[in-house]
């Protein structure tokens, strides 16, 4: 998740990596530390798509 953070922050995309204050619940469910996007009724349908555009460069990067 970090590192997956630290290249959307290349991008301009702010996001937290981490365990948000939610380890057990996401240890329980065998889940580890999680990329969290925060979106807001300001965020506009370009800056979505360009989120999505990056996590899908970034997943291919990664080969996953």
């Amino acid at each position: 998740p970090h590192d997956t953070a630290q290249i959307l922050s290349n991008y301009g995309v702010m996001v937290r990596a981490g365990w948000h204050c939610a380890e057990p619940v996401l240890t329980k469910r065998k889940i580890g530390p999680a990329v969290r996007v925060s979106l807001m009724f300001y965020n506009t349908r370009s800056e979505i798509n360009y989120l999505v555009s990056i996590l899908g460069k970034i997943r291919k990067e990664m080969g996953l």
